[in-house]
Formats: structure tokens, C-alpha cells, sequence
């Protein structure tokens, strides 16, 4: 029998056409993913993908069936979801740690998504960094933290990931990259490298760097900016004439002397995620964790 997981692993297979994303967005093993394909293949008892060791194709058959899994999960989803609002009776106050500077573009729609689904409920935003954030969360003080991908691996912490980031270089107006439109590593190879950087996370930054260098970027031409002083990054990099390589969420650091300009890199391209504690049993986390990944799907 088919597991509604199933389908909605499905869906993210034929929209990533990754079998490597789909296990990541989806938190399942890739044999995992792999077994519950051929399922719903020998379900349908058709080929729904073409696959090599360099790509994966939907066929004609996937497609149908992709079509139908969609239209089939949003009508559950819906269902589901006026039931619980009838059923459920669930209030309460839900608290979100989150960087002021996520707020317009992702915490208030996530805000507006539960108080659609949950109309008497009340959202407390806890403006803060992301790191100082998680630990808000991991000490009980919110419920929920929106960050990046800063915590992977910590037994009693779930995460959920809800959006798509994509990281930007931010240039000085009098340097010669400032006339690109878009830039790749590669292109800032020689120039100095100005990074956020938060020291109760330093793992994170490890990842940037080692990511930075297999581009040929020396590792010596990459420092860290305290992410507590982010306010005043953008008047740094105007007098050092740094890179500065940040989240397009922090283009409010843009001044008439600093532009940002996308990075094309998938590898810079980062998700967000809300975290929340396993042992929390506040019933609006588990609302808009379902209302996110039925989101995703849709």
C-alpha cells in the first residue's frame, strides 16, 4: 500500500528531478527514496522516470501521475485542514525567534499562514540573530527559530525547511565588479572576501571556506565580520573595498555606494529552515509544520 509520504517524496522527484535534494528536502535516505519509487512505479506499472548516472527525466507516464498526485494531495490537504480547524479548537500563543531582517519576506508570511489556518491564535516575533535565535529556542524561550542551515545534528531538534536562499556578492560602486549583473566564484577570485561570521557557530563558516577555496579563492583573502555588526557591514565594505558574500536577505545592507549582485552557484543557494524542540507540545508547531509541507507540495 502506498504511504501518502510516498507521493509527496514523488512530487518533490519530479519538481527537483534530484534523487540527492529530494532526500535532503524530505529527510529520507536515498535507498530509502530509491525503494518507495519503484513502488508507486510497480503500482502504475510503468517506467515514471528515466534515470542515468547524470540525470533524471520525468516520462510521459510521470507526468500524468504527477499531475494527479498534486490535484490528489491538495484536496486532502484542504480537507484535513478544515477538519482540524473544526475539530481541533486549538489557541494559544506561538512564539518565533527571528533575524528582523527575514521579517517582511519570510516570517510574516509564515505569521499570516497560521493565522489563516488558526484565527484565534496569537504569534509573539522575538526579533534576534539566527544563532542567538536557536539557542532561544533550545533553552524554551520560543517555540520555533528560523535560521539557516546551522544545526543538522542535535537529537532533540527537528527542523523543517521552508524557503530557498540565495547568496549575493556585495560590491563597492567604485570597483570594476560592480558593472557585472551577475557573478560567479570564480569572478572574485583575487579580491578580498568579507564573510558574517558568528563564533558559536564557526562550523558554519568552515563550510563557506572550504566551498570558497575549490573555487580558487585563496584562503587568505577571506575574513569574517562579527554577524552582531551587521548593521554597519555595508560602511566596512565601502571603506576596505571587501567582497562581502551574504544571504540576499541582507540587500537592506545595499547603499548608494554598495551593490548586491546574485551569485550563480546552486552550492550558494542556502534553506531555511524553522527549528523546533521534539519535547515542545505547543499544537500550533505541528500546525505549521504541516501547513509548510503541504506548501511545499503545492
Amino acid at each position: 500500500m502506498l504511504k501518502l509520504s510516498y507521493l509527496r517524496e514523488f512530487i518533490t522527484l519530479a519538481e527537483t528531478l534530484s534523487f540527492s535534494r529530494t532526500s535532503e528536502i524530505r529527510f529520507i535516505s536515498q535507498p530509502a527514496l530509491s525503494r518507495h519509487i519503484a513502488a508507486i512505479e510497480e503500482e502504475f506499472g510503468s517506467a515514471l522516470f528515466t534515470r542515468n548516472t547524470r540525470s533524471v527525466v520525468l516520462t510521459e507516464s510521470g507526468k500524468i501521475v504527477y499531475k494527479s498526485f498534486v490535484d490528489m494531495l491538495k484536496k486532502y490537504d484542504d480537507a484535513k485542514s478544515e477538519v482540524d480547524s473544526l475539530s481541533s479548537g486549538i489557541t494559544g500563543t506561538l512564539r518565533i525567534s527571528s533575524p528582523y531582517y527575514w521579517t517582511v519576506k519570510y516570517t510574516e508570511p509564515l505569521v499570516q499562514m497560521i493565522h489563516k489556518q488558526v484565527p484565534g491564535c496569537k504569534v509573539d516575533i522575538l526579533s534576534c540573530l539566527p544563532g542567538d535565535g536557536l539557542k532561544s529556542m533550545i533553552n524554551g524561550d520560543s517555540d520555533i527559530a528560523i535560521s539557516f542551515d546551522m544545526l543538522s545534528n542535535h537529537d532533540s531538534i527537528r527542523r523543517v525547511p521552508f524557503a530557498m536562499e540565495q547568496f549575493c556578492a556585495f560590491v563597492d560602486r567604485s570597483l570594476e565588479l560592480s558593472e557585472e549583473d551577475s557573478l560567479t566564484l570564480s569572478d572574485l577570485k583575487g579580491h578580498p572576501i568579507l564573510l558574517l561570521g558568528d563564533p558559536d557557530y564557526p562550523e558554519v563558516a568552515e563550510r563557506f571556506v572550504d566551498l570558497f577555496v575549490t573555487h580558487g579563492i585563496n584562503k587568505k583573502d577571506i575574513d569574517f565580520f562579527p554577524i552582531e555588526q551587521v548593521d554597519s557591514v555595508g560602511l566596512t565594505l565601502h571603506n576596505t573595498k571587501k567582497i562581502g558574500v551574504m544571504m540576499s536577505c541582507l540587500d537592506t545592507r545595499e547603499r548608494p555606494y554598495i551593490k548586491c549582485i546574485p551569485l550563480e552557484e546552486d552550492a550558494l543557494k542556502s534553506p531555511l529552515f524553522i527549528y523546533y524542540r521534539m519535547d515542545n507540545v505547543n499544537p500550533l508547531i505541528l500546525k505549521m509544520v504541516y501547513e509548510i509541507n503541504k506548501e511545499n507540495i503545492n
